[in-house]
């Protein structure tokens, strides 16, 4: 990826940040093969220190981040210091906004 098509996060340096992981998350990861899930949890926990990894941040959606790890996507909102995950759905599912939205954001 080139720098000029990279994301840009509000972050600081030395930030850290908080996870928090949604019912609807943690019903998401536990569906998921043990293999697969352990990596993307990892790689949630992984975003306390920085945000890494494939993150992308979404035009006109809500939650507006994304980090993909193989064919799964967590969908991710940045609040202050604090890493809210809403959903961690297969690629084919993870854009559809009936299955993402778990709360009255729009």
């Amino acid at each position: 990826m080139s720098p000029s098509s990279q994301a840009v996060f509000p972050r600081q340096v030395g930030m850290r940040y908080t996870v928090e992981l949604k019912p609807k998350a943690e019903k998401d990861l536990k569906a998921m093969p043990r293999d697969e899930a352990r990596c993307m949890y990892d790689a949630h926990m992984a975003l306390e220190t920085e945000l890494t990894g494939d993150i992308k941040k979404l035009k006109d959606r809500w939650p507006e981040y994304r980090l993909r790890k193989g064919n799964w996507a967590a969908r991710f909102e940045i609040e202050g210091d604090k890493i809210v995950v809403y959903r961690i759905r297969h690629r084919r599912e993870a854009y559809r906004s009936e299955e993402l939205c778990c709360c009255t954001h729009k």
